[in-house]
């Protein structure tokens, strides 16, 4: 274990820190332990690092800890795996406090993934030759977590391998009393049959009170050769048992499979239902054990069962399963209204089909007889009509949080799988799927979903739309608009691009500037999600300085020091203060991400035109960010003020208004279209594009008559005066003769 644990933490009240049992050293050289002094003994995650959490003092005595904080210490440790061999005493197969601080955790932090042992209290009370049901002890009755039992190792020699189930018998109890249970090997069977193993007897089973599977899955537990604790011997190894051994063997395994889905799969935060799927997928049952036939055989042949769940744990068989490919979809976006479906096309008949299907589940009420809150249903249609339920049912499973449906010897066809929500009252929930079968793989393609939402309220969104690409294929999502406009009473509020996420994870990663647009590997179904917060949303910062949420997520991951948010600091030396970035939704750290003017290009009018004004004048105003305000502006030849009408979004930063001039003839009118973009408006500044001239030439005479129409008059012996004006406006004088009418009074 040296260089193995990179933490140590004591929770109780002395302060302890050594193991004077050597249970936590034997746990931990099981999962960690990189057999240094022997090769043979490694854990089964010889390359990964530990946080030592003690919860037990020198005097073996456990401390009060809160599982919430215990879990959160490592998780901002960057731990994402936690393996725990312990538990409550009683309260079998209950939904306890500790189960449901398990499920909150795991709900609120769905990369997380907690092993739990599931007891030694297995027994046969009544002497009939088999192991009793329900003996899970919480919080292993957790529903997001992976409850592990302990399988017989399969040890011929060694240990405990010469020793049977009698041994735990005695004058004060006989947990074992009958055959043919009594004379079973602890770590074999009877008559030493290859490869045929066995449940640990004290392992505990299922179900839970509420009718759950339990465990998840199981692991050796017997005869487990790890490291020994020097406060406990000078051994460097020991053998041990319990379900506290194969726990630890377990979460090795699920970080062996958590890191091929980082670096062979492209899933770049694997979630812990995906972790969780890909272990049972690939898991295989030990049925029907060593001893006993019909119901009293050990373990059923139904899978999964409350004996060994969905069975013994092969890491290669998830990773590699041989004449099958592995296809994993993480973080499946699935609504009431929304099912997931795909096909799944055999081209080779013959070889197993394994589908398993994960999901985290919110904590249920203490005492409530409805554990499992939100319901997912699996359901595959075979070529011929046929459709399977999941866990071996003949319907839909109303109880358990991972479903599986398993073929031994999948026909060549088109199946359908779907995954519908039967009961989604928490829609946050994070869902994983994986498929092993022999799939040809030139026709399966993946679906890409991409979706802008809310940032605050990611219930909300604004646009979604999915593509079904070729899977050998790369694909870039469409750059996302910097700015979304969205409905809101009589207005348009602006909604500003702060980062893409992919299946929930941040790109390109959590530090880095966020990309736009992004590109993905699309040999797995992805969700790419990008993320809008309105514009004037944000918060104070030091000095009383605002800072906008969406840039402080897109640049910094909402986590800046003081000094990179303050206005007048540069921190990239490009010449332009932060404030400045910030308004123009540049980068403060990158000195080739500098802000920009608008860039005004006008559809400019003829130098002389014929057609009578007013005139249309379109212009393409375009910016990084936002283009706060467009004018249009003009004057007459020889005037100094310029006269400014407001131009008008037309849509794909086209802006329009028209030229009226108030004097028409044939003078020179001046016009040029003047925009500011978001960081002008602050600065009240503005970008003036050229100025054009426009003359009107106007073919034909333009009169107008001032008044258009005349007065009653009474003509009276005196001289009435008529003043009517004429004017010409293209430009020109007009010779012109007016005559008079005058029709007598009575006529």
């Amino acid at each position: 274990l040296t260089n193995r644990i990179v933490k140590l933490t004591s929770y109780t009240s002395d302060g302890n820190l050594a193991d004077y049992s050597g249970h936590g050293t034997h746990t931990a050289g099981s999962a960690v332990g990189d057999g240094t002094i022997t090769a043979a003994n490694r854990g089964t995650a010889p390359g990964a690092t530990m946080h030592s959490q003690c919860i037990v003092d020198a005097n073996d005595n456990f401390a009060n800890f809160g599982i919430y904080t215990l879990f959160n210490d490592s998780y901002l440790g960057n731990a994402k795996i936690h393996t725990d061999s312990w538990g409550c005493t009683g309260g079998f197969g209950q939904y306890l406090t500790d189960s449901r601080e398990v499920d909150r955790f795991v709900w609120n932090h769905p990369d997380f993934l907690p092993f739990f042992a599931a007891g030694n209290d297995a027994c046969d009370s009544d002497s009939n030759g088999i192991i009793d049901a329900n003996s899970i002890v919480p919080p292993a009755t957790a529903k997001n977590c992976v409850t592990i039992g302990a399988a017989e190792s399969g040890r011929t020699t060694g240990g405990y391998s010469k020793y049977k189930w009698e041994v735990f018998n005695s004058s004060e109890e006989s947990p074992y009393p009958a055959e043919p249970l009594l004379s079973d090997y602890l770590t074999r069977s009877a008559d030493k049959v290859d490869n045929q193993r066995g449940m640990a007897a004290f392992s505990g089973r299922g179900p839970t009170a509420d009718g759950r599977i339990k465990p998840d899955l199981v692991a050796p537990g017997c005869d487990i050769l790890s490291c020994a604790s020097s406060k406990k011997t000078s051994s460097r190894y020991v053998y041990n048992l319990g379900t506290s051994m194969a726990t630890p063997l377990a979460a090795g395994c699920g970080a062996q499979i958590r890191q091929y889905l980082c670096d062979f799969l492209n899933q770049q935060n694997p979630s812990a239902p995906l972790v969780k799927a890909m272990l049972i997928s690939g898991a295989i049952s030990l049925a029907p054990g060593q001893y006993g036939t019909n119901a009293f055989q050990e373990i059923p042949f139904s899978s999964p069962n409350n004996v060994e769940g969905w069975g013994l744990i092969k890491v290669g068989n998830s990773l590699n399963a041989t004449n099958r490919r592995v296809r994993v979809i993480d973080r499946l976006s699935i609504s009431k209204s929304t099912p997931f479906s795909t096909e799944i096309k055999i081209q080779n008949g013959g070889n197993p089909l394994s589908i398993a299907l994960s999901w985290t589940d919110y904590p249920a009420t203490l005492g409530s007889s409805a554990i499992l809150l939100n319901d997912l249903d699996l359901a595959l249609t075979c070529p011929d009509g046929k459709i399977i339920y999941p866990n071996s049912l003949t319907e839909p499973d109303r109880k358990n949080t991972t479903e599986t449906i398993k073929l031994t010897s999948a026909n060549a066809g088109t199946y359908t799988l779907n995954v519908t929500a039967h009961s989604l009252p928490y829609p946050q929930t994070c869902a994983a799927l994986v498929i092993a079968g022999d799939a040809n793989e030139d026709t399966i393609s993946s679906d890409l979903t991409v979706k802008y939402v809310d940032a605050i309220n990611t219930n909300i969104t604004f646009y979604s739309s999915t593509k079904t690409i070729d899977k050998t294929q790369t694909e870039t999502t469409d750059k996302a608009p910097a700015v979304l406009w969205i409905p809101e009473g009589d207005y348009l509020e602006p909604y500003v691009f702060a980062g893409w996420e992919l299946d929930g994870v941040r790109q390109p990663d959590a530090a880095a500037t966020a990309h736009n647009p992004i590109t993905i590997n699309m040999e797995n179904p992805h969700t790419a999600i990008a993320k809008y917060y309105p514009l004037s949303y944000g918060q104070y910062f030091y000095n009383n300085q605002f800072v906008y949420a969406w840039w402080l997520e897109r640049i910094f991951n909402g986590n800046a020091t003081t000094s990179q948010l303050y206005w007048t600091n540069d921190n990239d030396g490009d010449g332009h203060y932060n404030a400045f970035e910030m308004f123009d939704n540049t980068d403060p750290n990158d000195p080739t991400d500098i802000p920009q003017k608008p860039s005004i290009q006008v559809d400019a009018l003829p130098t002389f035109i014929e057609e009578r004004p007013p005139w249309a004048v379109l212009a393409k105003v375009t910016d990084n960010f936002i283009t706060s305000e467009v004018y249009l502006q003009w004057k007459h030849k020889g005037d100094s003020d310029w006269t400014r009408t407001p131009m008008y979004d037309l849509g794909d930063d086209l802006w329009g208004a028209y030229l009226a001039p108030t004097n028409y003839g044939a003078s020179k009118i001046d016009y040029c279209v003047v925009a500011s973009d978001y960081l002008q408006y602050q600065l009240y500044q503005e970008t003036t594009s050229t100025v054009y001239s426009v003359i009107g030439d106007y073919p034909e005479p333009w009169p107008k008559l001032s008044p258009e129409s005349l007065p009653e008059l009474t003509i009276e012996d005196e001289t009435a005066d008529i003043e009517l004006i004429l004017q010409n406006l293209a430009g020109a004088d007009l010779t012109w003769t007016a005559s008079l009418t005058a029709t007598p009074e009575g006529d």
